[in-house]
């Protein structure tokens, strides 16, 4: 018997080109429903079957796990005050309201669009609210990480959507050529884009409780729980 296993990696990064915000507002995208979904895991499988002939396996692996708490560095700002955030909800609102009153608008994606923007404004004033609704914020949060070992491979967990960017530089800073970021692992800690994507901003900054500062440490605390692994 063979078993198979898929992981999500570092999978929060949009700067591919690819947002998911109309799907979220229930628009239709060819590349967003349960027919794609199986093209896709056809995909998947092909390949697992096409390398299975060139895989050795071996009954003596040496497994051997890692696991510690890091503090993350949570955000000293938000980018815009709980006033204008409100203020652009509103809009948004107000926006769709007139729109939908156009006749000739209907079912088009000027609509869609417009969805997005409440999505988006929704999304900052309900992170905005969380962020200034507490008087004294906490600096850092306490994650568990863990790396698993397994011959000369090793996995490294880590539990919310890290940036691609992010995983990449765990992968090119370890020692082992079979390093395997997992995303999504042992919980959800939301949203940890890179430094460089705060500038940028948008629905994954909007939306993540993490410093800028907050990449280096993911970086680092990978490679060392990697490092403890590896004699």
């Amino acid at each position: 018997h063979v078993w198979a296993a898929y992981f999500q990696s570092a999978e929060g990064d949009i700067n591919v080109g690819y947002s998911s915000e109309l799907s979220a507002v229930g628009a239709y995208m060819p590349i967003r429903n349960y027919e794609y979904i199986e093209v896709k895991g056809n995909q998947m499988a092909g390949t697992v079957l096409n390398a299975l002939p060139e895989i050795q396996t071996s009954g003596n692996h040496d497994i051997q796990i890692a696991t510690d708490f890091f503090d993350y560095p949570l955000r000293e700002s938000f980018p815009v005050t709980l006033e204008q955030a409100e203020k652009a909800a509103d809009a948004a609102q107000e926006k769709l309201a007139a729109l939908e009153n156009e006749k000739n608008l209907k079912n088009t994606r000027i609509l869609d669009n417009v969805r997005v923007e409440i999505f988006q404004t929704g999304q900052r004033l309900r992170t905005a609210r969380r962020f200034y609704s507490r008087e004294h914020r906490a600096e850092t949060v306490s994650i568990e990480q863990q790396a698993i070992l397994i011959g000369d491979a090793v996995f490294v967990a880590l539990p919310g959507e890290v940036f691609s960017e992010i995983g990449l530089a765990v992968k090119e800073g370890s020692p082992l050529e079979k390093t395997f970021v997992i995303g999504i692992a042992n919980g959800y800690a939301g949203y940890l884009p890179t430094t460089r994507e705060f500038i940028e901003g948008n629905y994954e900054v909007d939306g993540s409780r993490y410093s800028p500062k907050a990449e280096t440490v993911c970086i680092g605390s990978s490679l060392d729980l990697i490092r403890r692994l590896v004699k």
